[in-house]
């Protein structure tokens, strides 16, 4: 797996206008749309299935939840706990 730049790790690059909204949180003062969707495949001969929860404001991924389907042990969880955009240019905050 790919880690990515921080950019990619923040930014939804468009990926939510595939997704239908689960519903609306606040996060950061900051109104939220709430996506959930699954990621499943094949990595080096075993079947995984990643149930995924974004919590999005804007382009932002405030949120990034991954629970493995089958291991309920097996999470990941990333949180923005500040974001700042003031004084950068627009094309600075694109992926």
């Amino acid at each position: 797996m790919s880690r990515g730049s921080a950019a990619e790790q923040l930014l939804t690059s468009g990926r939510e206008a595939e997704l239908e909204p689960s519903g609306e949180r606040s996060y950061l003062d900051r109104p939220c749309q709430e996506y959930r969707f699954a990621l499943a495949g094949e990595e080096e001969g075993i079947p995984y299935r990643s149930e995924v929860t974004w919590l999005v404001a804007g382009p932002y991924v405030l949120i990034r939840d991954v629970r493995d389907a089958r291991i309920k042990e097996l999470w990941a969880r990333t949180e923005v706990v500040e974001l700042d955009e003031a004084g950068f240019a627009d094309e600075v905050l694109l992926p």
